[in-house]
Order: structure tokens, then C-alpha cells, then sequence
């Protein structure tokens, strides 16, 4: 989920002309390319023994529960988008790349803060399920 997602905004990023056409993404894009907060697996990055953790910047805080919804649409919506085309898609990906960057699997999924801080991981249906989840 978390590769799809980034692939995704290379592709708007490259198409904008924000990013050089050719541009690929690497593993390493994938490690850091996650807000320090978010990264599963106890996997945490710097430059130097001094530096702060790669991405580790104030105001990126993890959704809280109420918007669950909102994430949920986000993710339907974006699956619903193969060729990546629609005007929303960049809104989307930013509500959920920051909080699902790094999360592996197929699953929509997305990172969320209860009432104590205490991060959750919230997982939405797909438009690939075959039943109810």
C-alpha cells in the first residue's frame, strides 16, 4: 500500500513537472520517503550521531480516530483511480501518504492517533475484496 502510494505521487510529480521525467524510485525512497513517526519496524534514520531523525518534522502528527471516514474515502477513492488521472488524486494522496507510507501489504490501510497519542492502524475495505471485511 504504502509503495503504491508513493509510486502514485512520483507519477503526478513527473507529470506536473515538479520532478525530471525518467525519475524512479529506489528502496531507499521507500525507507525514508515516511515521516520518522510512521515508520514500521523500529526502523529510524540519521545523518550523523548528532542529527535528528530523517523526517522527523513538527506539525505531521498521525490523523486522529474522527477521521477514520475521510481516510477511508481517500483510500476508496484513490483505488478507484487506476490511471491516476483524477483532479482529487493529489488531496488523497496527501491525507494518506503521510500516515500509510510505510505500511506494507496490499490493504489500504493508514496510521491514526487515539484520544492518548497512541498510534492504531486502521485498515479500509477494497475495492478488490470479494467479500466483506
Amino acid at each position: 500500500w504504502g509503495q503504491l502510494l508513493m509510486k502514485r505521487r512520483l507519477e503526478r510529480d513527473i507529470r506536473d513537472g515538479l520532478i525530471a521525467k525518467g525519475s524512479k524510485l529506489h528502496e531507499s525512497d521507500f525507507l525514508l520517503g515516511v515521516h520518522d513517526l510512521y515508520r514500521v519496524g523500529a526502523i529510524r534514520y540519521k545523518l550523523n550521531d548528532q542529527g535528528n531523525f530523517l523526517d522527523d518534522r513538527d506539525g505531521v502528527a498521525a490523523p486522529p480516530f474522527i477521521e477514520l471516514r475521510a481516510l477511508e474515502q481517500a483510500s476508496r477513492a484513490l483505488e478507484n483511480d487506476p490511471d491516476n488521472t483524477s483532479l482529487d488524486g493529489r488531496e488523497w494522496l496527501r491525507m494518506l501518504i503521510a500516515p500509510g507510507g510505510s505500511l506494507g501489504g496490499a490493504r489500504p490501510k493508514a496510521s491514526v492517533a487515539d484520544e492518548h497519542g497512541h498510534l492504531w492502524i486502521a485498515k479500509f475495505p477494497s475495492t478488490r475484496d470479494d467479500y466483506d471485511v
